[in-house]
């Protein structure tokens, strides 16, 4: 059960509570300092999941909640936060401001700085309220002042728990008895028409954030719109870390006063998507405020949100439109494998339709690649299963019973150009899992070669250079040939960008490291929680966690006809739940029904301002919404050369894009116009 703080998602009934006069009792003093914020907090109130046209409730909703955590920025050239009203409301507003103006200097509190700031804030109101006339192509004055081409970084005091009574001095744990953490965000104004103009959030997900992402969204939308652009990190990720912690292990078994240890218990509760989504909200309130734009939708100084992310933060943008339609007014959802999370007995997806989906671009990027693959791993399973587990030498000084034994992994190891220094323990003593988990290195690194081949005729894609590699030619198909294709495989991955960001620079070896394909802490193995490809290091570790809780994938490639992997394996759930044990504890209980049943994401009825985009090549395409029925207020494009969020590509411009992206951009585009001007 959530509670009804916000930003959890609220009910109707919540929402009737918060918007009712006769709510207002003996908590009315204790949250009546937000009463004197609520002219600029209307949006703090609203956490319901439909648009309201009637604010009276939010107002009082305003009133009644505790005051939201601080920002930290500084040396910003904001607006006055005043929200821009029109009617009796700007009569109410500018009464009650003088008043209170008027109360205070009586009271001699104004000093020579507060009355500088005043007659500034009022001027910049003036200067708002005239400017020019002339449109651009969004229909709104574009006359607000050009700032700085730069990105900037500033921090915002979130709460660690958005779902406990604010006032509740009770924890669970000492790690957050501080109950706030700074959020580390981005921005660009450099094309911000002033309030009146949209916000473009780009969404924050596994993965630490540096820059805005999408170069595409900042220089080429932002000055379609004269938006501002926001970038998020996702809690947990990068320099986004709610706790203090000294690594990424959540134990079960740690000293409950020991604040830089955590447990599973409390992670699970606090690394999860309602909790980043409302982290999100936070900012965007925020901002939203300190632009000076007006709360009211109805208002021309109203900033229109637009939340825009591509694969899980693309859920994550839908998911804030669906279920935070008083806050995000369109939700855009790249490569958004919302059918996938949904888990739906009325919607079920096929296990194998993930890999079935890479394997046949893979044909398409390079005829024979399925075969040519295939042969490669079978050809090197029966190698390596042929062998002898281990081997045995006998010194002159030694008997049959005290025998010497070395394992012939290391063997293996040493003819496919792997440092031996980096295999995992759980390898070193078991040839026959060696020999799966090489076939797993190839089953992740095809899903990473999927989601980037766009475009398709490039030659900076690798997919069909992998399976050149892998369909070479030569004289027999003995198990040596088998060893060098592998091998060669693997000295291409080493010269790719992934690779080497993954690997220490003052350590450059001749030899493959094998650690860059595994996540760090305990247990951790090749085959991850995600057989699509967890991810190397610290984040994969988070990433895992995630797959483990909430967000489970259920990919497999257990096609026995024509599969491009060998041995074929199918996906379950208890090999995930036995998994996921053994790296964060006994508690860690994958849910995969958990969000669906409570965001009921595999419905689309009602949901309005909706955009949904797809790569046909993408694996994550055969998961995704590639078509809606019944429901024009949500629409969808998909590109035929597409692959993985391919429009909203991390490279822009790029004077090779294909013809479908171009025009699908400009589809997008228009929807957009078309919805911000509704």
């Amino acid at each position: 059960e959530q509670h009804a703080f916000p930003p959890a998602a609220a009910s109707s009934s919540m929402r009737q509570d918060y918007g009712s006069l006769s709510t207002i009792d003996e908590n009315e003093s204790k949250y009546a300092s937000a009463a004197r914020r609520s002219m600029t907090s209307l949006n703090d109130a609203g956490y319901d999941d439909d648009d309201d046209d009637d604010d009276t409730g939010n107002i009082i909703a305003a009133a009644q909640l505790p005051v939201t955590a601080t920002s930290q920025r500084s040396n910003r050239d904001y607006l006055p936060s005043l929200p821009y009203t029109s009617g009796i409301k700007v009569a109410i507003s500018v009464t009650v401001m003088l008043l209170l103006g008027s109360m205070m200097m009586m009271m001699g509190n104004y000093s020579d700085r507060h009355h500088s700031n005043q007659q500034q804030q009022q001027q910049q109101q003036n200067e708002m309220e005239n400017r020019s006339s002339a449109s651009n192509k969004y229909g709104l004055a574009n006359s607000y002042p050009k700032k700085p081409v730069t990105i900037q970084k500033y921090l915002l005091e979130q709460r660690v728990d958005h779902f406990i009574p604010h006032d509740d001095s009770a924890s669970s744990h000492p790690a957050t008895s501080s109950k706030t953490w700074s959020h580390p965000y981005f921005v660009s104004e450099e094309h911000f028409a002033g309030p009146g103009h949209p916000i473009l959030v780009i969404i924050g997900g596994e993965g630490p954030v540096t820059d805005i992402l999408y170069p595409y969204v900042s220089k080429h939308m932002a000055p379609e719109f004269g938006a501002y652009v926001l970038q998020t990190e996702h809690r947990f990720y990068g320099q986004s870390q709610p706790l203090l912690m000294e690594d990424d292990y959540f134990g079960t078994n740690v000293d409950k006063h020991d604040e830089t240890k955590t447990t599973t218990e409390l992670m699970m509760h606090l690394f999860t998507p309602e909790q980043a989504i409302a982290d999100y909200i936070h900012i965007i309130q925020t901002v939203q405020r300190d632009l000076g734009c007006s709360p009211l939708p109805s208002s021309q100084h109203y900033c229109s949100i637009v939340t825009i992310g591509s694969s899980y933060p693309g859920f994550l943008s839908a998911i804030m439109r669906m279920r935070y339609s008083n806050v995000v007014d369109i939700g855009y959802a790249a490569s958004a494998p919302m059918r996938l999370n949904a888990h739906s007995e009325h919607d079920p997806i096929d296990m194998n339709a993930y890999f079935a989906k890479v394997q046949s671009v893979a044909e398409e990027a390079y005829p024979g690649c399925v075969e040519g693959t295939h042969r490669t791993l079978e050809e090197l399973y029966h190698h390596i299963s042929s062998m002898t587990t281990r081997h045995h030498h006998q010194t002159a000084n030694d008997d049959a019973s005290t025998a010497t034994t070395t394992t012939l992994t290391e063997t293996v190891a040493t003819e496919l150009g792997i440092c031996i220094d980096t295999l995992p323990d759980y390898l070193r003593d078991n040839l026959q899992e060696f020999a799966l988990e090489l076939t797993q290195l190839v089953v992740d690194t095809n899903a990473d070669m999927n989601m980037g081949y766009y475009p398709p005729s490039s030659d900076r894609v690798l997919l069909p250079k992998v399976c050149q590699v892998f369909s070479a030619v030569d004289d027999s198909s003995s198990p040596s040939s088998a060893v060098t294709r592998y091998a060669n495989f693997l000295k291409l991955l080493m010269t790719t960008s992934d690779y080497q960001d993954a690997t220490d620079a003052n350590d450059s070896k001749d030899c493959f490291d094998l650690q860059t394909q595994i996540p760090s802490g305990p247990n951790a193995t090749i085959s991850s929680a995600d057989w699509t490809g967890t991810g190397p290091g610290r984040t994969g570790a988070r990433w895992a966690f995630q797959v483990c809780k909430d967000l489970v994938i259920q990919t497999g490639y257990g096609n026995t006809v024509d599969n491009m992997f060998y041995p074929p394996r199918e996906w379950t759930m208890e090999w995930l739940t036995q998994h996921c044990a053994s790296r964060f504890g006994p508690a860690m209980i994958p849910q995969p029904h958990r969000l669906n049943n409570m965001w009921h994401f595999d419905d689309l009825t009602g949901v309005s301002k909706l955009l949904f985009t797809n790569g046909e090549h993408d694996g994550w395409s055969v998961g995704s919404y590639m078509k809606v029925n019944d429901n024009d207020d949500v629409r969808v494009v998909n590109f035929p050369n597409g692959a993985h969020h391919s429009e909203l590509s991390h490279q822009w411009p790029r004077d090779d894009d294909t013809d479908d992206i171009l025009e699908g951009r400009e589809e997008i585009l228009n929807l957009l116009h078309e919805w911000l001007e509704m």
